[in-house]
């Protein structure tokens, strides 16, 4: 056994290399944050919380207020580090999250800290916030405190902050599978659905005071979807082997496809599993974010950072799992590195649809998606073995 010392240190250093690894990129920018960011930053600089009242970005309106509060350092802190401090701030409370979801298993606090300074030095992690200066970090946060409060069995807390991360991103709907599957399981009541575009609703109100309308608000996500008609951006799935000139048969047979794989799933494990343990939650949680984005046409290569976290959190909860987080992150650097680091530069070869590097992404997530099917599969089944009638058990 390796002394509790000697741990507390190994968390340590990872934890600053952490920190050391997000200084390094911090002067880096991406053409997302040339193109995008940076221009939403000015306008929000020059124009105030007026400019909120208006659909200059194509993001949601919480995203734009921090982004409007961080002008107010413009004197002190140069932009591109302001922008990337927001999601590199996130990233902190997410370590603080994975602590208390794992300390929920450990009672002791020195596995929990260094499940938490693993995932602060997650390449992806360190990629999207300090490098590439993405948003993910931020809806990740609400994902996982609705986690966190389903391990505790308090629901209505819990669907408040999926609310508030739905408000955030669409990709928070990845882990809705298992909030499906809680509801059939009576751990969620059906009222508390009405909580999620309550809480939408209400993160909205600062731009409909600030003069959008609110109809406005509320279609975001439909016009985020016609954004671009490619089946995948360069993420790691299925779509990597279907040829673009198949776009439209290929996206209506992909969603239909999602959503009755999705409701087959839900239907089946609602009426296998027997007793709701929190390592169950969070292995049904892992392949809840990581089937979505994998079956789903039109996805980017972020849209698996959800599942990376997650992984993390099942190999922590189920150690014989180590692989699956290696392996996402194999995946997910692969994807990052191709956009942020290619010579040829994303413009000049915006997709690399069937690239080697993606090919090998997809194939190696494709065999990481069925041995998250076949593990969960395996522990569901071994509990109904072993335990056939016990109850759910409280938390």
């Amino acid at each position: 056994l390796i002394p509790k010392n000697s741990l507390f240190s190994v968390a340590v250093v990872i934890i600053f290399t952490g920190i050391i690894l997000r200084i390094a990129g911090l002067g880096f920018i991406s053409l997302d944050m040339k193109d995008f960011v940076i221009s939403w930053y000015d306008q929000l600089f020059h124009d105030g919380f007026s400019a909120l009242g208006t659909d200059f970005s194509n993001y949601t309106p919480p995203y734009l207020y921090l982004l409007w509060l961080a002008t107010w350092t413009r004197s002190w802190i140069p932009e591109v580090i302001a922008i990337k401090l927001i999601s590199i701030l996130f990233d902190v409370g997410n370590a603080i999250l994975v602590f208390k979801i794992l300390k929920i298993e450990y009672h002791e606090n020195i596995v929990p800290l260094l499940g938490a300074a693993v995932f602060f030095t997650l390449p992806t992690i360190i990629l999207n916030s300090a490098w590439w200066g993405q948003a993910d970090s931020i809806y990740t946060f609400f994902v996982l405190a609705s986690l966190y409060f389903l391990l505790l069995d308090n629901p209505f807390a819990a669907m408040i902050f999926f609310g508030i991360a739905f408000s955030f991103k669409l990709q928070a709907v990845f882990i809705t599978p298992l909030l499906f599957l809680l509801v059939l399981k009576r751990r969620i009541k059906w009222i508390y659905a009405l909580l999620v575009p309550l809480s939408y609703s209400l993160m909205m109100i600062p731009a409909a005071i600030a003069g959008r309308p609110f109809t406005n608000l509320l279609t975001i996500y439909l016009d985020q979807a016609d954004t671009f008609h490619k089946l995948t951006k360069k993420a790691p799935n299925l779509y990597q082997f279907i040829s673009n000139d198949w776009y439209h048969p290929a996206l209506i047979i992909g969603v239909g496809l999602t959503f009755i794989l999705t409701l087959v799933w839900i239907i089946w494990y609602a009426r296998k599993i027997k007793s709701l343990m929190p390592n169950t939650i969070i292995i049904c949680a892992a392949v809840s974010t990581a089937m979505i984005p994998f079956f789903l046409p039109k996805m980017h290569e972020r849209y698996f950072y959800l599942s990376d976290v997650i992984l993390l959190l099942l190999a922590f909860y189920t150690p014989r799992l180590w692989l699956l987080p290696y392996l996402s992150q194999l995946i997910s650097t692969i994807t990052y590195s191709i956009y942020l680091f290619s010579t040829n530069g994303p413009r000049n070869n915006p997709d690399s649809t069937g690239s080697p590097l993606l090919i090998f992404a997809a194939l190696i997530n494709t065999i990481l998606i069925g041995l998250l099917f076949w593990e969960q599969y395996k522990m569901i089944s071994f509990q109904s073995a072993s335990q056939p009638e016990k109850q759910t058990r409280q938390m």
